[in-house]
């Protein structure tokens, strides 16, 4: 099997001393890119992700290049040559640098240079391997979750006793529970508002009460906001609405809700699924949890004591008339003047 060269994207401003490394490198079998400076770094840094960064700190001076303070963190391994070593040595892990940075001093040899590669390279294989058996851990524990989650929801006549029953399996309830109350009673408040039966204004509630469901699939860690998300961690975590769907399209008396929360993805203006609805075609019940759930996420994301109903509104404004009904907006905004945050 073909094994593509690991990419190195050499950073320095010295031309001699760029050519000459990049000639080293090339020889010893990497594909290598050049810049002389943070910001032609940045450019070709829009295209490629490299495997292993070797950067001049005199090439960028105080500024910091994306790939050491950004999206490649995780991925890209960081040879940096400093000027500031040279009395000290050669090639080491600097006990101030993050995991993924090599520290030689200048001036480098080919043998250094290579070394420190092969080293960063070395860490980058181990931390490939590290994430996928991290991915494989997280599918199986949420495969698991998501099996006693439908044992839960089968043994619950309604979506308002699958909400309790499924609270009482934590010790500690996580966010997502104090969410959907949320979202519940913003929603039926709306309901209400809009002249809606109260058959209509209690399903409606219901829905909004198992919409997020799905999320219980995840570990405690990621539920809780304690551990960073990484990829696979963001994947499962943007599958928690299908992972509602299905956990209640099967359990009779769910019928109403999980229609709800599917139709609940359509958009305003056409472009959502899953059916591309617009409009007054989108279910009443649908338009108000779609705004419920977006206007208290916004006031997550703002933080709850700090939250205003302006701050919340201008959240929600690039969106109102493509994805929310504006009048759906309007009265959702108009139901949560007089709470804490507002």
């Amino acid at each position: 099997m073909h094994r593509a060269r690991p990419a190195v994207l050499l950073v320095h401003d010295d031309g001699d001393v760029r050519v000459e490394a990049a000639r080293w490198l090339t020889g010893a079998g990497c594909r290598c890119y050049v810049a002389d400076d943070a910001g032609s770094a940045d450019r070709v840094a829009s295209w490629l992700i490299p495997d292993v960064l070797v950067i001049a700190a005199s090439a960028i001076g105080s500024r910091k290049l994306s790939a050491c303070d950004g999206e490649w963190s995780s991925t890209t391994a960081v040879v940096v040559i400093d000027n500031a070593r040279r009395s000290r040595g050669t090639a080491r892990r600097a006990t101030d640098s993050p995991a993924n940075h090599i520290t030689l001093a200048s001036p480098v040899s080919a043998e250094e240079l290579l070394h420190a590669v092969r080293s960063a390279l070395a860490w980058r294989a181990e931390m490939a391997t590290l994430a996928d058996r991290a991915r494989a851990e997280l599918v199986e524990t949420v495969r698991t979750r998501q099996r006693a989650l439908e044992q839960m929801v089968m043994a619950s006549a309604t979506p308002r006793a699958a909400h309790q029953r499924l609270e009482r399996m934590f010790s500690t309830p996580p966010p997502v529970f104090d969410h959907t109350r949320r979202v519940a009673g913003l929603a039926r408040e709306m309901a209400e508002s809009l002249g809606l039966s109260a058959a209509a204004c209690a399903e409606i509630e219901d829905a909004a009460l198992v919409h997020d469901i799905g999320k219980l699939a995840l570990p405690d860690a990621i539920l809780s906001g304690a551990a960073p998300l990484g990829d696979s961690q963001m994947d499962a975590l943007l599958d928690s609405h299908t992972r509602t769907i299905e956990l209640l399209d099967g359990p009779r008396g769910f019928a109403s809700a999980s229609w709800m929360i599917r139709q609940s993805r359509e958009w305003w203006d056409g472009s959502g699924g899953p059916a591309g609805a617009s409009g007054w075609d989108i279910p009443i019940g649908a338009r108000i949890l779609a705004v419920a759930d977006a206007l208290e996420t916004a006031r997550d994301c703002e933080g709850r004591a700090s939250a205003t109903c302006t701050s919340v509104s201008a959240a929600l404004s690039s969106r109102v008339g493509t994805r929310f009904d504006p009048d759906v907006v309007r009265i959702g905004l108009r139901a949560m003047e007089g709470r804490s945050c507002c």
